[in-house]
């Protein structure tokens, strides 16, 4: 089997991955070869088929097929059902810009101690007779 992703991780995410994510080099490719033949079985789903998208619900899940599966399954059922969550996700709309204006998401200044951006999300802080769940969602 040739190499179906290139990992471009820098080494101390690759370690994490390693250790935290359940991921080896050698399995990799095996992983993604078997979620994409799972994929082309699935008519019923619109999913991403490349391996790049692949390797990050399967990241999301630790390895674990079943429950790569399972996730992959979800999203795509969830986009289908809710399209008005997955469209229109332009920043600069009028209605996301009221809802960032007002704080809605406050990405915090420092990251936390392994590198991680932390957002701050105040649900209180918009009116939700105003303001959509769906945009709240974007």
């Amino acid at each position: 089997m040739s190499e179906l992703y290139k990992c471009t991780l820098p080494p101390n995410a690759i370690q994490h991955a390693i250790e935290c994510l359940n991921e080896a080099e050698e399995k990799r490719d095996q992983c993604i070869h078997e979620i994409l033949e799972w994929l082309q079985t699935q008519s019923n789903l619109r999913a991403r088929n490349d391996p790049v998208n692949v390797v990050r619900f399967l990241r999301g899940c630790k390895f674990d097929i079943e429950r790569t599966k399972r996730k992959i399954t979800n999203y795509y059922e969830l986009r289908a059902r809710c399209p008005e969550w997955f469209s229109n996700r332009d920043p600069c709309l009028p209605e996301i810009q009221e809802l960032l204006r007002l704080g809605v998401f406050l990405p915090l200044r420092k990251r936390d101690e392994h590198g991680r951006l932390v957002v701050l999300i105040r649900v209180a802080v918009h009116n939700p007779k105003k303001h959509k769940q769906a945009m709240c969602s974007k």
